[in-house]
């Protein structure tokens, strides 16, 4: 199943068999290779409207990716770079009460609002270190702009937890799919040159 597949089956199909097919998606990739990463993004503090804000945030993910992309295949856009690409999943998450407090500070910066990703790193790659040891080196090339902090943990568990973690505000129900960003992007949905 590809990610076209699941942007159709997104339009009017229940939440349940949405998240069942970002799943499938994940498992798929794993099975057939893939590195899956849970990314956590954190942002400096924002200022504007709720859409202004996510919006934001939304340029700052691509821009992240932008960066990580380079670092998996030389040219991405080459008939091998698409043949394997790295793939990110992401979606804004809101606070809820835990038992395990985070600080205050980062409860209030942006309303609570931070981006989870699950990210699938193609199994022929350039990197030398595996993608979490490489963004936790890296932090001073992706923490730019208005992204503060990019977090990675390797899933070596169930992809299907992973899945539903980083999801988690979809089940809830506190974002809408419109809110759920595809890395890479399909051509249609490209900027055009004028």
């Amino acid at each position: 199943m590809n990610t076209r597949e699941i942007l159709e089956m997104i339009n009017g199909t229940s939440l349940l068999k949405v998240m069942e097919g970002f799943g499938k998606l994940v498992q798929e990739r794993i099975e057939s290779g893939y590195e899956a990463y849970l990314l956590s993004f954190m942002f400096r503090p924002l200022r504007g409207s709720q859409a202004h804000i996510h919006q934001k945030m939304h340029d700052a993910v691509c821009r992240a990716y932008a960066t990580c992309v380079t670092r998996v295949h030389r040219y991405p856009n080459s008939k091998n770079g698409k043949a394997q690409q790295l793939i990110w999943l992401v979606v804004p998450d809101r606070p809820v009460p835990k038992h395990a407090r985070k600080q205050a500070w980062e409860v209030k910066l942006n309303g609570g609002v931070h981006m989870h990703a699950i990210a699938l790193v193609p199994p022929y790659h350039r990197m030398k270190v595996p993608l979490d040891v490489h963004l936790n080196e890296q932090q001073a090339l992706y923490a730019q702009g208005d992204l503060m902090r990019l977090h990675s943990v390797y899933i070596d568990r169930t992809a299907e937890k992973a899945t539903d973690y980083a999801f988690k505000s979809v089940a809830r129900h506190t974002v809408d799919y419109d809110d759920i960003i595809i890395l890479p992007r399909t051509q249609n949905e490209m900027p055009g040159k004028e």
